[in-house]
This record gives structure tokens, C-alpha cells and sequence, in this order.
């Protein structure tokens, strides 16, 4: 359950690579499943030049609804706000929590509290927060697994039961779900690289959720607190880790 990663100037460790074609994403999957690599091949919403360059808005994006928009333009804007080098995981996770908070910020003032649009930003983060358990669980459960002492081969055959319970978990909280974004995920094909390339997003958002109220829901707050982060120089899991258990806010 470790992701594969790669090296590059100014940004450090990152744990995906992008191509601006299919045939070149296809073809690096290629090559890592021949090295016998899980893989997992995304469509990207959107990406961030990290404040180097402006950051294009596709045509294709003003079809999704406000509260969807709102959120993948201040998830990117996150990213040029606070980057934390190498850490990718740390990088998406806050991206993230501030995509569905900012969304709900943004558009209650600009629609009102009782709006359509707010309800569907506060859906979409109630959603996130339920896959997220979902998936902890999963990813848990995959650790403890493979911890085991048998084979490689015995762990690869035992997994896909695994990767089965996890489907059928999925279908029994379905309907909890409000948006159609999680829509037909039990059908999706698992591995390891799946799982880990969604946690890396939802990992911690109960933690930020609880950071958020700490700071009296106040998102500017937040974001300075992470500023202040980078700013230490060290290791932001950690550091937020043993900052909240100081707090009291975690045990």
C-alpha cells in the first residue's frame, strides 16, 4: 500500500503523472503493469501550474453546476496558494477540504443561505466525508491483510475477495449518498492503486473538518495556519498531527 512516485524540479516527490494525451497515459500504464505495478488510469478534472502560470478554465467545465465549478476553481487555487513540496497527499487532502468549504462560502453569499446551489456544495462535501470513512476502512482492512505472513501469491489471490466485500460495503451506504458523483463505484474495478490514488484526496477530512471548527469556521483562518505549516519547514503530516494533539483536538 505504498504509491509509486516520481522526482521533479520545484515541485518534488509526486505521487501521479499527467500526459496531455490518452495514448501516453496508456502507454506508461503499459510499462508499469509489466513491472507489476497496480495502476489506475484517471481523467483529470483540472490541474495547477502552482501559481506559475495562469490556470485554464475549459469550455466543457461551464457545463457543471455551480457548486461543482466553484469547488475544482478554489481546489486549484489552493494549490497556488499553499503547496507543501513533495508531499502530494498533504497537497490534495487540503486542496480538497478547501474546494468544498470555499464552495459553501462562496455561494452562500452569492446565492444565500437557502439556495439551491449551497445545498448542493453542502451535499457534495457530506458525500466526500462518507466515502472517505468508506474508504479508510477499506485501505485498512488491505493493510491488515497484506501484513499477513503468507506469500505474494497468496496475497494477490486472497485480495480480490477482499476487493468483493469492499463492493458489496460500498452498495449497503449507497443510499446515503445525495450527489451522482460516487454514482455505480461498486462496479468500478479495485487495486491497490485505485484505492490509494481516491484516499489520497479524502484521507484527512475529518481531521480538517475538525481544524475548521477549531478555528471558528473561519477559512481564511485556516488557510494562514497552513501557511504557517510550510513555513516551519517541517514534515505538515506531522506537524499538523502532533499540533492538534497538543490542542486537544484529536487523541
Amino acid at each position: 500500500m505504498q504509491l509509486y512516485h516520481w522526482d521533479f524540479p520545484i515541485v518534488g516527490r509526486v505521487t501521479y503523472k499527467s500526459f496531455f494525451t490518452r495514448e501516453d497515459a496508456l502507454e506508461e500504464k503499459r510499462l508499469l503493469d509489466q513491472r507489476g505495478y497496480d495502476t489506475c488510469v484517471q481523467q483529470a478534472a483540472a490541474y495547477s501550474t502552482l501559481g506559475w502560470l495562469k490556470d485554464p478554465i475549459f469550455s466543457s467545465m461551464l457545463k457543471w453546476n455551480e457548486a461543482t465549478l466553484s469547488n475544482i476553481i478554489l481546489h486549484e487555487m489552493a494549490h497556488a496558494t499553499v503547496y507543501f513540496k513533495g508531499e502530494t497527499d498533504f497537497n490534495e487532502q487540503i486542496a480538497t477540504f478547501i474546494g468544498n468549504r470555499g464552495a459553501i462560502d462562496f455561494l452562500m453569499e452569492t446565492y444565500g443561505s437557502r439556495s439551491k446551489e449551497v445545498a448542493e456544495a453542502f451535499h457534495s462535501q457530506e458525500d466526500d466525508l462518507h466515502f472517505s470513512e468508506w474508504l479508510e476502512q477499506a485501505c485498512q482492512q488491505l493493510s491488515d491483510y497484506y501484513a499477513k505472513e503468507i506469500s505474494r501469491d497468496e496475497k494477490l489471490r486472497g485480495r480480490e475477495e477482499l476487493f468483493r466485500s469492499f463492493q458489496e460495503a460500498f452498495k449497503e451506504i449507497k443510499g446515503r449518498f445525495k450527489t451522482d458523483f460516487y454514482q455505480n463505484f461498486e462496479m468500478r474495478e479495485l487495486n491497490n492503486a485505485f484505492l490509494l490514488a481516491y484516499r489520497r484526496y479524502f484521507q484527512r477530512l475529518e481531521k480538517l473538518e475538525v481544524l475548521y471548527e477549531h478555528f471558528g469556521r473561519d477559512l481564511k483562518r485556516v488557510i494562514e495556519f497552513f501557511k504557517e505549516i510550510k513555513a516551519s519547514k517541517e514534515a505538515p503530516s506531522s506537524f499538523l498531527e502532533q499540533w492538534m494533539k497538543e490542542k486537544g483536538l484529536m487523541s
